[in-house]
């Protein structure tokens, strides 16, 4: 069977020297990379990424190429942080091939630890700190039927699964800030912070801790899915509040693209201890991913007719739909708005 595995993750992150090594121990494997493509056809970095269009147009017709082996096994190496790109890829796969097995591999990596890695590479190599920062809050996550058949998860684990094991309490804000390693640990706390909008006069971790709260009164005990979408919805605020397109604003965009990737990582470091299955734990992740736009379809802004679009695109069953509303309202019971004040 052949099968195209689209890497996924931020510059630095290691995803070339997994493809490289499997390039090396697979037969028939082979690795089609964007930063190869630009310095063979522009000569530079720099001047490669002033034609990415024509870079990746090259790059597909490369990879299709390559897939017309039978059993050939193609990596797609760039950041790949686009799920909508993605799924262009992975249709455009599968109309070509009928035997294609397309798998999203996510490779994990804290974005201060990719910015440490910049500073061993020469010249235009070196990805600035800014863009570093904006890939990290921009990375999609994948999901099974939109954009491949499956997910592979791998690279650095966030959570040390020794301490989920030992202590095994309510995943908190705090209790997870508790299980993160060292090095992760920086990132959560940013969520210790007031949130300085008008949506929440509480604090980001206050409202967590209380959307925690009012799951564990509404879900049944079982519902464990429920319960990670409560935990991890919004634990991107605090990496997002005023830095790349939130600079110098009140807002948090992004921020459940964040989230979704700490809870898709927390999977990774001990998902088997959740006691759901692969399925049920992406059903979770795609609850955090979704969960504003949920919160527009509850206050009416979006019609049918763009509903059942958006349903279609991203796989959003009828079910999911509801518990996302189901969610939304939770989370809105949960926030303290500034109050207008009235005519004197």
């Amino acid at each position: 069977m052949r099968q195209l595995i689209i890497l996924i993750g931020i510059s630095g992150s290691g995803k070339s020297t997994i493809a490289k090594e499997q390039e090396k121990v697979k037969q028939n494997t082979k690795r089609i990379s964007s930063d190869e493509l630009r310095l063979q056809l522009y000569g530079t970095l720099s001047e490669g990424n002033q034609h990415n269009a024509r870079v990746f147009e090259i790059m597909n017709k490369t990879v299709f190429k390559e897939l017309e082996e039978k059993d050939a096994i193609v990596y797609y190496d760039a950041t790949n942080l686009s799920r909508k790109r993605r799924a262009h890829l992975y249709q455009e796969a599968k109309r070509r091939f009928t035997d294609v097995k397309v798998i999203c591999q996510v490779v994990f990596c804290n974005p201060e630890l990719a910015k440490l890695r910049q500073t061993y590479r020469i010249g235009d190599e070196a990805v600035p700190n800014d863009v570093i920062e904006r890939q990290f809050m921009n990375l999609q996550v994948p999901r099974v039927s939109v954009d491949c058949d499956d997910i592979v998860l791998s690279g650095e684990c966030w959570f040390d699964k020794g301490e989920v094991i030992a202590h095994r309490v309510r995943l908190t804000l705090r209790a997870l800030v508790y299980y993160a390693t060292d090095a992760f640990k920086p990132l959560l706390k940013l969520n210790y912070a007031p949130h300085e909008s008008k949506w929440h006069t509480e604090s980001i971790d206050v409202h967590i801790l209380a959307v925690n709260n009012t799951a564990v009164q509404r879900y049944e005990a079982k519902d464990t899915s429920s319960f990670l979408a409560a935990a991890f919805h919004d634990l991107g605020k605090g990496y997002v509040k005023n830095r790349g397109i939130n600079f110098g604003t009140s807002h948090y965009l992004t921020h459940e693209a964040v989230g979704a990737q700490i809870l898709l990582n927390a999977i990774h470091c001990f998902g088997d201890l959740l006691e759901l299955d692969k399925e049920e734990c992406l059903e979770a992740v795609e609850r955090v991913y979704q969960h504003m736009i949920a919160h527009q379809i509850r206050n009416g802004n979006w019609s049918e007719k763009t509903i059942k679009k958006w349903q279609v695109k991203h796989d959003i069953s009828d079910e999911l739909l509801i518990n996302l509303l189901k969610f939304a309202e939770i989370d809105a019971l949960c926030s303290i708005p500034v109050k207008e004040e009235g005519p004197a």
